[in-house]
């Protein structure tokens, strides 16, 4: 898969000489930050200082979530006279409500911002063409049929030599 490259200079992309950059810093800080000092390491220090605040918040959140999951595989399999559609809705409300609440934590935001940095990527990527899927897994198993009949020939060629080593010596 190959990277679709912008004719744009002026569009920052995912290749390391040239990192895509948030916009909003960017404009608020300068291409080199406030100051003389890196943006870079001013939004690092920023994500620690929140990260320190709020890490017993996120923890109890976290425990939260977990709680919920339980909570719904526990009703599912205590309340065994209710039907089991019902019972399976409550694991499922159980694991939406516990995915929800972790979300809200500081580890959920970060995996909703890489979900979103995910999707911004693979936008970018160039799909291959049926044609060239199709040649390339001709090519494969080509490969693989030709590998296949060389390690035959090789393990019949060191089973004939074992049996006539071992035949001859006995």
């Amino acid at each position: 898969m190959a990277e679709r490259r912008s004719p744009k200079p002026q569009v920052g992309g995912s290749i390391p000489s040239w990192p895509a950059i948030n916009k909003k810093l960017h404009e608020h800080y300068g291409a080199f930050g406030h100051c003389g000092f890196n943006i870079w390491g001013l939004v690092l220090d920023n994500v620690t200082t929140q990260s320190d605040q709020s890490s017993l918040l996120d923890i109890i959140k976290l425990l939260a979530a977990a709680g919920l999951l339980i909570g719904g595989l526990f009703g599912y399999y205590y309340y065994l006279e209710l039907s089991l559609p019902l019972r399976a809705l409550m694991v499922l409300g159980g694991f939406g409500a516990g995915i929800a609440m972790a979300m809200t934590s500081l580890q959920g935001k970060r995996l909703w911002a890489f979900i979103q940095g995910s999707r911004i990527e693979i936008r970018k990527v160039v799909w291959p063409t049926q044609q060239e899927t199709t040649q390339t897994a001709i090519a494969v198993f080509v490969f693989t049929l030709v590998m296949a009949l060389f390690f035959w020939g090789l393990d019949s060629l060191l089973l004939w030599l074992t049996r006539t080593l071992v035949g001859s010596a006995g």
